[in-house]
């Protein structure tokens, strides 16, 4: 009887602690989890896109084989930070770096990265802008590489991924609508990067009839109401949605109206004010999303 009791106990012990680690991850409810050492370990199999937190701004790491892009840089003050965070992931170079808009929030610390750790391409929607951190951005990238304003349709390889060139399909007066927007397949797995497209880029995206699909979208805007429209999200009709965020922000991202378009259709939301840095990693067929902090948390 005191050996069954034990056993019990046991179990008891273990269901506890799964409830445990399965509340701290209830956002990752799904088709699979990472791990703490997942997270921090990357054997350059399959493909991984790591969204760091970097409060009111974005910047995302995608590596696919041996190959690294970085998507956006943060503000000015994120670039040593980020300097950081890539060295330790094993970071040396970048096949390419996307500055998607001119904005500081994600072309400020991209000249502190790029002067730093070398590229092969470097790509934006335009070539000049009337700020001090793109401009010094594309002076250096023009130096390196050149710089690059790519043509929606065109498509180039990470590793043994795809990377698709969606838009701009036209120049805006608002620059958030000029925003480069990524699709990148890998296998049987889709992703789609939109930058700060409001529903207009969005809306001419949805007319031009480019394949949307996506099992995880970088939310547009940092989820602000003017992006995610319902039609948008029903085409792409991601199971996740990233949104990259500060806490407490003065502009009150992400919206109301973004977050209840998202719960309609069933998107799973995870922010990086939440959450910390995000990682999703996928073998082609599957997704696996975890975060470091969360991790952290967890494994205590």
């Amino acid at each position: 009887m005191k050996k069954r009791r034990c056993v019990w106990i046991a179990l008891l012990l273990v269901a506890a602690l799964a409830l445990g680690l399965a509340w701290s991850f209830h956002l990752f409810d799904g088709p699979a989890m990472l791990t703490g050492a997942d997270v921090a370990d990357w054997d350059g199999k399959g493909i991984e896109l790591r969204f760091f937190d970097v409060g009111q701004a974005d910047s995302i790491l995608v590596r696919c084989g041996d190959e690294a892009m970085l998507v956006d840089g943060g503000n000015r003050d994120d670039g040593p930070q980020l300097l950081a965070d890539l060295e330790a992931l094993g970071v040396r170079r970048f096949a390419c770096v996307v500055c998607t808009h001119p904005h500081e929030d994600h072309a400020g610390g991209l000249s502190y990265l790029i002067d730093r750790i070398p590229m092969q391409r470097a790509l934006a929607p335009c070539r000049e802008a009337d700020n001090y951190w793109f401009s010094d951005f594309a002076a250096k990238a023009g130096e390196s590489c050149g710089l690059t304003v790519p043509a929606p349709g065109d498509e180039f390889p990470l590793g043994e991924a795809a990377v698709q060139v969606l838009g701009p399909l036209r120049w805006h007066e608002d620059m958030n609508d000029n925003s480069i927007i990524l699709r990148i397949v890998y296998g049987d797995v889709a992703f789609l990067l939109t930058g700060d497209a409001t529903w207009v880029a969005e809306g001419e995206l949805v007319d031009s009839g480019a394949d949307l699909k996506a099992d995880l979208l970088k939310a547009g805007h940092h989820g602000a109401n003017s992006s995610s429209s319902y039609h948008f999200l029903e085409l792409a009709a991601p199971d996740y949605a990233v949104i990259s965020v500060g806490a407490d922000n003065e502009h009150g991202h992400p919206g109301a109206y973004t977050l209840d378009r998202m719960s309609d259709a069933g998107i799973r939301v995870l922010r990086t004010d939440q959450l910390g840095t995000i990682v999703c990693r996928s073998d082609g067929k599957r997704l696996y999303i975890g975060a470091p902090e969360k991790n952290d948390e967890a494994e205590k």
